[in-house]
């Protein structure tokens, strides 16, 4: 048993945990741009959390939302790369995916990396329909 204040003490660590996983760790690799993984790889914070998720659910709970924040800031990319006119197939924002999706784990680089050649597909089919 513990006292009220040794149980309000754990209870005021394990908020701060959660606040510094979710909000400061999570909500740095949401916030921050795909260009700066390069020095920031997400893959290492993926990897420490992977090792300590059996440990708590709060871990698990962090790889998923970081692991959906980045996948839709790759996907937001490759959207700006078909709104580029003209269209190219190698423009600003896919040398940018290009570059920053390698800092990434593999199952999610696997998949980023088919929706880029869907991508690339659709515009040179937009480059295509262009010149016929």
């Amino acid at each position: 048993y513990c006292t009220k204040g040794v149980f309000d003490g754990i209870e005021q660590i394990k908020e701060y945990r959660n606040k510094i996983v979710l909000d400061e760790i999570v909500g740095k690799y949401s916030d921050m741009d795909i260009d700066k993984y390069i020095l920031n790889p997400p893959i290492d914070i993926f990897e420490k959390f992977a090792q300590v998720r059996n440990i708590n659910p709060i871990y698990t709970q962090a790889l998923n939302k970081l692991r959906e924040n980045i996948i839709n800031k790759f996907r937001q990319e490759l959207k700006l790369a078909k709104l580029v006119k003209p269209p190219n197939p190698s423009n600003i924002h896919i040398r940018k995916f290009e570059s920053s999706v390698k800092h990434l784990p593999e199952t999610i680089k696997n998949v980023l990396e088919v929706e880029l050649k869907h991508c690339k597909e659709d515009i040179n089919s937009i480059i295509q329909n262009i010149n016929n």
